[in-house]
């Protein structure tokens, strides 16, 4: 499901952190969008095998929800944090400057933070899921 893609003549460098940006927290027992999102997170952890995943929404990270994704994997992999568009300070405490791969999960999203994750972390792959574009 993941392959690892480098730039041309570029060695590939192994995925320490990850760092996916929703616009909202995901509810695996709610909607086929939060089967999804699980599901790509869950990949992530059994194929690539990152030291940290990051989640960031503009939400506040201690609702229900981000409470139940953290529990749903019941470790600290996976951690929560608020990430508010134009707003500097909570996009630099998410994206951090150690992020390998980041992933959006719209195009709007990728509009609102990619900027920052291209500015903080140059070196970061970057993917959009598409998987809802017809």
């Amino acid at each position: 499901m993941f392959q690892v893609v480098t730039k041309k003549n570029s060695p590939a460098m192994p995925i320490k952190h990850v760092l996916y940006v929703a616009s909202l927290f995901p509810q695996p027992n709610a909607s086929a969008a939060g089967v999804h999102t699980m599901s790509i997170l869950q990949a992530i952890i059994n194929k690539i095998k990152p030291q940290r995943i990051t989640f960031a929404a503009p939400q506040v990270a201690n609702n229900m929800h981000a409470n139940a994704l953290q529990n749903y994997f019941s470790n600290t992999l996976v951690n929560t944090v608020t990430m508010l568009p134009n707003n500097t300070t909570s996009m630099e405490n998410a994206i951090l400057s150690v992020t390998d791969l980041c992933i959006f999960d719209t195009f709007i999203n990728e509009e609102l933070f990619g900027w920052k994750v291209n500015q903080i972390a140059p070196h970061c792959m970057t993917v959009i899921d598409t998987v809802c574009i017809k």
